[in-house]
């Protein structure tokens, strides 16, 4: 054998990474190949070295590789061209690299690598479902007390994607997870918080998993922005996923692509809500005569991506008191533009509760421009901007007292006093 002979397994033209989903191609192809012949026999080969420290890595014969006879180009899939299966193997996932080599009698040269990713056939990128809107988090979070069929058995947890600001739709295939767990306990009568903050234990905290929605069918995917947290009666599992009366709840909400099986956003900004004093035995709440307690409700438009529907309710006075408390000094609940609205010199305002100790609700029949907060010396407190009929200002930060807001509506001036007491 003429060991002088060259012997080179050339240079790959793309080196990549390389991404492969099942059924596809990659293509490895080399310049500069030089295989000897003669006494000194070579051949051109391929390995396919897995990465035992990628997560997920699996298939091929053995940790170093495995090579086969092969030309340049040279075009393959994760089956290798049906030599996995043919063997009894599994096919190639996780990353590889792809390496062509020249083994002749007197020894081997080897090239360079292609980089080579295998994933498996429930890859979202796979799937060709977009899942971007998932690398963040639900936003807008509120909630509504709703009756369904009459009856006032559970809270309704809402919220948004991030971007645009409007529903999981049918498209997004949306699965979410929420938890909430007990932060204050309130009184039956007035709904304030009583006692010591709750410092929930792990135990504590209800998590409700792989919530989704489906179509007519039972498979196709529907859109998803809210879910019913039923209130706990006696009969209920001690592991039931329900809420306690009175309680106050922090929960959090997050939402993953592929009905679940693919990325996964990150938890939502914490919230809360509030549970009323409902029947232990039934798990239904039946409010006082004459009680309004719409303002559990969170006044909030609805949309979808192909249609912007609007709930029109408004929060009103309870005869429970305050059950809101939110971190965010104002909250807005826009109209839709299509709403035609006269206006007269007369602007119905309402604060309530009034008085109050955390949160104001401000509902009026117009738009107000801006929120100024003053005391009885006349130095502003709480100053912000508004664009909505219903804000929501907090006044956790205010001292016992009375208080002047000062709406700016129409380019006109108004004025309410509101107390607060803690």
């Amino acid at each position: 054998c003429d060991t002088t002979l060259t012997c080179s397994a050339g240079d790959l033209i793309d080196n990549g990474p390389v991404t492969i989903c099942p059924g596809e191609f990659a293509t490895a192809e080399a310049t500069g190949i030089s295989v000897p012949g003669g006494a000194c026999f070579g051949e051109l080969r391929m390995n396919f070295i897995p990465d035992t420290l990628f997560p997920g890595t699996s298939g091929g014969l053995y940790p170093g590789g495995f090579s086969i006879g092969v030309t340049n180009p040279y075009s393959f899939d994760d089956d290798v061209n049906g030599i996995m299966s043919g063997n009894g193997l599994d096919s190639l996932r996780g990353r590889y690299w792809v390496q062509y080599f020249v083994q002749t009698t007197e020894g081997i040269c080897f090239g360079d690598s292609l980089e080579v990713f295998f994933l498996a056939p429930d890859d979202p990128a796979c799937s060709g479902v977009d899942c971007s809107v998932f690398d963040t988090a639900p936003v807008d979070l509120t909630k509504s007390f709703d009756p369904v069929n009459g009856v006032q058995d559970r809270v309704q947890v809402k919220w948004f994607k991030d971007s645009p600001q409007v529903r999981y739709s049918d498209e997004d295939a949306a699965a979410c997870d929420l938890k909430f767990w007990p932060k204050r306990n309130l009184d039956p009568v007035t709904g304030a918080p009583v006692g010591s903050a709750i410092v929930a234990a792990p135990g504590d905290t209800i998590n409700i998993v792989d919530m989704k929605k489906f179509q007519g069918d039972g498979v196709t995917p529907r859109e998803i922005f809210k879910w019913p947290v039923k209130f706990r009666k006696n009969s209920d599992s001690p592991n039931a996923r329900r809420a306690d009366a009175n309680i106050r709840y922090e929960w959090q909400v997050r939402c993953a692509c592929e009905h679940g099986a693919g990325p996964e956003s990150p938890w939502s900004v914490v919230k809360i809500f509030n549970t009323p004093d409902f029947d232990p035995e039934t798990g239904i709440f039946t409010p006082p005569p004459g009680a309004d307690l719409s303002h559990l409700s969170d006044a909030k438009q609805i949309a979808s991506n192909t249609h912007k529907g609007v709930n029109t309710a408004l929060p009103a006075l309870s005869a429970k008191g305050p059950h809101k408390a939110v971190p965010v000094k104002i909250k807005r609940a826009a109209k839709p533009a299509f709403v035609a609205k006269s206006f007269s010199n007369e602007v119905s305002i309402k604060l309530y509760p009034n008085p109050t100790n955390d949160v104001l609700n401000i509902q009026l029949d117009s738009e107000v421009t801006s929120v100024n907060v003053k005391d009885m010396s006349g130095r502003t407190v709480i100053q912000e901007t508004g664009n909505g009929s219903f804000l929501q200002i907090s006044t956790a930060t205010l001292s016992d007292g009375m208080y002047m807001v000062e709406l700016e509506i129409n380019g006109q001036i108004t004025r309410k006093p509101f107390v607060v007491k803690k």
